[in-house]
């Protein structure tokens, strides 16, 4: 009888162990065991929570642990129209493309293909799941044309440590992801491409405490052909809307991002931080750097292209590039607007290139004797405009700036030499420094904050203003290893 036990107890705790499951809408059946799935020759058809699913494949009971594996190249055709595509269906999850194991399975993304919406619906929707893994797909057409609305990738509720990358949300609606969590830590976001869709959209409801968010090496293309209807497009929009100041949510890291393309029907701006009902406080510590915020094609973004606002405490932002010069492109108000902030709020803005807007810095409740700091800041505004213009005043010279404890190591200049401008084609523009730029060897040394640019070059001890690093003057040779993150 001891044998017997023993022998059932292994049976069962091998039946429910962690597993990976291969599914290929192609080839696969969900009338296939949960064993016979577990082999790329015998996939299922459908994963658990995914419409249409059937048979074994709806009957099968999640692990932690388990993997769904997506065939890279196949595309999930759904007879529903309404339905979310895919429902996560468990906690402790990793859900990703076959061309992203070490030996691939399949080539190209998988594709969660939502074309025909006729409501308002999800390509993955998530409610009280953690520790989920969203890797290696495209969601293709969930928006539903009649008012713009939709959501590539939909998180509420219980959300801690949930990691989206390398993935492709097109045409997905207003949100091509809206992550709304409980009280928790850990969400990333990384080497994803949007296009055609309104922003990514990360709000924090009142009595929420989350820490640590970072967003890093996407791609942001702009709204593109997505039909607005009444809602509004951003890049990243982001904020909470806290009791308490300052914020409950803590330490926002967003990084090495390159925003492009077309956004020509509008957006607030790139990076929005903002408070879900104004006030008091939306959040608290966030670094932004290294990004390249260049429209390559057409713009319209007002009031900035980074806008913080409403109650947001201990923002730095640090090496990006900011142009606005751009085929047809309409002006933009200014690179950085800061606006309802405390006298405390602690902005500091350096090792920026600012350059194609009408004005460099706006900071209406802001001084360098409450709340802002700038320096080392490469600036070109448009008709001699503004390059800071703070609750004091408007100031438009290297002296005045200097007058007021501005830009003790800035400059000035009319051309910050990047090696190509755009010609209004996407991905035309380089933004990267020609020899002899002004920014070159011009920036303060932050290795103690991060230590490479936007391509994981190596910064060394001599620092260039924005997003990349040039190798004249010589610095360490370009790095493979990641950009290394301590979030405080």
């Amino acid at each position: 009888m001891k044998l017997l036990t023993t022998f059932l107890t292994f049976l069962f705790a091998g039946y429910l162990s962690a597993a990976t499951f291969y599914i290929d809408f192609a080839t696969g059946s969900d009338s296939n065991t949960s064993v016979q799935a577990q082999s790329q020759s015998t996939p299922w058809k459908h994963m658990l929570g995914m419409s249409g699913v059937t048979g074994n494949a709806a009957l099968y009971s999640v692990q932690s642990g388990d993997v769904f594996v997506l065939k890279g190249g196949s595309t999930w055709i759904f007879t529903s129209t309404t339905d979310d595509l895919l429902t996560v269906p468990a906690s402790g999850i990793t859900i990703r493309g076959g061309q992203q194991l070490s030996t691939p399975w399949g080539s190209g993304l998988p594709i969660l293909n939502g074309m025909g919406s006729t409501n308002t619906r999800s390509g993955i929707y998530s409610l009280n799941k953690s520790s989920i893994t969203i890797d290696g797909i495209k969601i293709y057409g969930t928006c539903y044309l009649a008012n713009g609305s939709g959501n590539g990738i939909a998180v509420f509720s219980a959300a801690s440590s949930w990691d989206v990358g390398n993935c492709l949300l097109d045409s997905c609606g207003v949100d091509a992801l809206a992550y709304s969590p409980l009280s928790g830590s850990g969400f990333f976001f990384h080497g994803n491409t949007v296009q055609n869709c309104g922003r990514v959209h990360i709000a924090i409801d009142a009595g929420v405490t989350f820490d640590n968010v970072q967003l890093y090496n996407n791609t942001m293309l702009g709204p593109g052909t997505w039909p607005a209807g009444s809602n509004h497009a951003d890049g990243f929009m982001i904020g909470a809307s806290s009791a308490t100041y300052p914020s409950t949510f803590t330490n926002i890291l967003i990084y090495n991002n390159k925003f492009a393309g077309d956004w020509a029907q509008g957006a607030t701006a790139l990076i929005y931080l903002n408070s879900t009902t104004m006030g008091p406080a939306g959040g608290y510590h966030c670094k932004i750097y290294n990004n390249q915020f260049c429209i390559d094609s057409n713009g319209v973004l007002s009031p900035a292209i980074v806008a913080v606002y409403y109650g947001w405490k201990d923002v730095q932002i640090y090496n990006n590039t900011f142009n606005a010069v751009a085929t047809g492109a309409n002006a933009i108000q200014a690179a950085i607007f800061c606006a309802n902030l405390n006298s405390d709020a602690g902005v500091v803005i350096e090792n920026n290139i600012i350059s194609g807007c009408t004005n460099g810095i706006i900071a209406t409740d802001l001084t360098t004797s409450a709340g802002l700091t700038a320096d080392y800041n490469l600036y070109q505004t448009t008709g001699n405009n503004d390059f800071i213009w703070d609750k004091n005043n408007r100031w438009n010279t290297l002296a005045a700036l200097r007058a007021q404890g501005y830009e003790a190591h800035g400059a000035m200049t009319t051309d910050p030499k990047f090696v190509t401008l755009p010609n209004g084609t996407t991905g035309y523009g380089n933004w990267a420094l020609q020899s002899g730029s002004p920014a070159i060897g011009a920036g303060v040394q932050l290795n103690s904050i991060f230590t490479t640019d936007i391509l994981g070059t190596t910064r060394g001890a001599v620092w260039d203003m924005g997003a990349f690093q040039s190798m004249n003057p010589p610095t360490v040779a370009p790095s493979n290893v990641h950009t290394a993150i301590t979030v405080h």
